[in-house]
């Protein structure tokens, strides 16, 4: 099961709090250097580098797809809106 900031809360409950906010820290500072590393990926694939591969998906329910800026290799199965689900959106959408 893919981690979420909140596993790394589950600690003695008198350490959670500071567990909670290095988890949110941790995951702000891989925010933060997204946004120099999508460039970098950009600009390293136009020029025909390599660009690191890594999981993709949204950075909220995959935390570690962030840093972004790395080539997106798969999609969760788990995550993706199956058939049905896309079915009923769209009806209640229209």
């Amino acid at each position: 099961m893919r981690g979420t900031p909140l596993d790394e809360t589950k600690q003695a409950p008198e350490n959670k709090p500071l567990a909670l906010f290095d988890a949110v820290r941790k995951h702000a500072d891989a925010l933060r250097a997204s946004f120099s590393a999508e460039l970098d990926a950009q600009m390293t694939a136009l020029g025909g580098g390599y660009v690191r591969p890594a999981s993709g998906g949204d950075v909220i329910i995959n935390p570690n797809a962030a840093p972004t800026g790395r080539n997106m290799t798969s999609i969760d199965i788990e995550q993706t809106p199956t058939r049905e689900s896309y079915k009923i959106a769209q009806t209640l959408t229209d």
